[in-house]
């Protein structure tokens, strides 16, 4: 059971850093710049031999910032500036 949920923690790390940034109120802009810096940091710990354990984390967060850019550009994130 512990190796099934292993990786979970930092999804779940991710995904209440992602909500409290949600609920700050990032502009658009930001948003977007988050996105590209978790895109490459997750290329750059493809190749780092320590780093690529922690690959989750990174991949979690452009996924999260990637989700919160489509809610705002909808317009649907209640939470608006």
């Amino acid at each position: 059971m512990h190796k099934r949920f292993e990786g979970a923690w930092g999804v779940i790390l991710v995904g209440g850093v992602i909500l409290c940034l949600a609920f700050i109120g990032l502009s658009f802009s930001l948003w977007r710049v988050l996105t590209v810096v978790a895109l490459l940091s997750t290329a750059a710990m493809l190749w780092h031999p320590r780093l690529r354990h922690f690959i989750l984390i990174s991949s979690a967060l452009a996924l999260g910032s990637g989700v919160m850019l489509l809610l705002k550009a909808m317009m649907v994130w209640p939470v608006l500036p």
